[in-house]
């Protein structure tokens, strides 16, 4: 058995076996129009099969899937032969079964079921084997040789679990091997006897088989181990990342660690120190992000002032976003109370308006200037921000 019909087998077996139990009713979408089953000497052509697997498997009575074997081989005419020997879980038994099934590849790396034939599998143990050759008093007749064929390598025991509906439906969708032989040409698939309404849910199921690829393969104890010890040391990066950004401050990479091992303190020095600076950019930046800009200052403000007097005094010369009103003692005589504004203008409706910050400010000045709105006391200035040096 090849690497890619083993990989499809075992993917066949497990979108079938998880659609079966989540949702029969979407069973019939993983076979052709055309296709015949017979399960448990029951059988059924085309439209017949779905209505066939509900009335054989009822919505919620399998519970439960064991595989215990899969093989695929191909066939003469380019089909993908899979057996499959497992075990149904009831709610109230348990059922063996073999099943036997013919892939066709009606899309690029898209199968669907031509051929399928499933039929109750007696398990018979060693013990009861061996107590019936003894009590049996007749010859038992030799059996024919075996076939010179070689016959198919059975795959490792695959458990097949339960997936969601949607993923059940789709068909197993496989890419072929770079290293693996080339296969012999599939006949090609007649979809001109199909109806319109046929070849849309066959490509639509294809679709879906596209975005929902499963591969199960056999892991040995080693390959098992190593992934376990992989997945263990992304965990412990992931936990050391989010302490650093906790801390606020990058810890002293492993790179630099070995540089200084090897070259002496100095190269880790420079590696602490560029973490350290990258860490104090990161908090200013977050500082600049917290902290609201406004455009323009409206001092002297009498101590009724309310935000539309603001708004009024400013005019719409510019679109205004924001208006805060602060009240402070004076600096040189605290009994007094100074009453000022600070005013945010609307960045997007000047961008949508094509005015630049500075040219809208200018409008203000001037508008307020032309109206003649300001007295002695009330004085209205552009905002001049200026960064203070961050303390370390």
């Amino acid at each position: 058995m090849t690497d890619r019909a083993r990989t499809i087998a075992v993917s066949f077996a497990k979108r079938y076996y998880s659609t079966l139990v989540e949702d029969v009713s979407q069973l019939g979408l993983l076979y052709m129009p055309t296709a015949r089953i017979e399960h448990h000497g029951r059988k059924a052509h085309s439209t017949e099969v779905q209505a066939l697997l509900s009335s054989l498997y009822p919505q919620g009575e399998v519970t439960g899937v064991s595989i215990n074997a899969v093989t695929a081989v191909r066939t003469a005419s380019g089909a993908t032969e899979v057996e499959i020997t497992g075990s149904l879980t009831y709610r109230d038994r348990e059922q063996a079964f073999r099943q036997k099934a013919q892939l066709r590849e009606v899309l690029e790396n898209t199968f669907a079921i031509i051929t399928d034939n499933v039929r109750p599998w007696v398990v018979v143990s060693h013990a009861a084997a061996t107590n019936w050759a003894l009590a049996e008093t007749t010859p038992v007749a030799t059996p024919p040789p075996a076939r010179t064929a070689t016959p198919p390598q059975e795959s490792r025991q695959a458990t097949a679990a339960a997936t969601p509906a949607a993923e059940a439906a789709a068909l197993a969708k496989t890419p072929e091997p770079s290293t693996a032989a080339p296969a012999a040409a599939a006949e090609p698939v007649d979809l001109s006897g199909l109806s319109f309404a046929e070849r849309l849910r066959l490509r639509q199921s294809s679709k879906a088989a596209g975005d929902h690829v499963v591969r199960v393969t056999a892991t040995t104890e080693a390959e098992a181990a190593a992934r376990a010890a992989a997945k263990e040391k992304a965990a412990a990066a992931a936990r050391e990342r989010k302490e650093r950004e906790r801390d606020g401050e990058a810890k002293e990479p492993k790179k630099a660690r070995q540089m200084s091992e090897d070259q002496g303190d100095g190269a880790a020095a420079d590696g602490a120190a560029a973490a350290k600076e990258a860490a104090s950019a990161n908090r200013r930046d977050k500082r600049r992000k917290a902290i609201v800009y406004y455009d323009i200052v409206v001092k002297g403000l009498p101590a009724t002032a309310s935000e539309a007097f603001v708004r009024e005094l400013v005019g719409t010369a510019a679109a205004v976003r924001l208006v805060k009103l602060e009240s402070a003692p004076a600096k040189k005589d605290a009994r007094q109370i100074r009453t000022f504004a600070f005013v945010q203008l609307d960045q997007p409706a000047l961008k949508a308006a094509g005015q630049t910050r500075a040219e809208a400010i200018a409008a203000v000045l001037s508008d307020v200037r032309t109206r003649k709105v300001l007295t002695n006391n009330i004085q209205m200035e552009e905002v001049h921000d200026k960064l203070l040096p961050e303390k370390e």
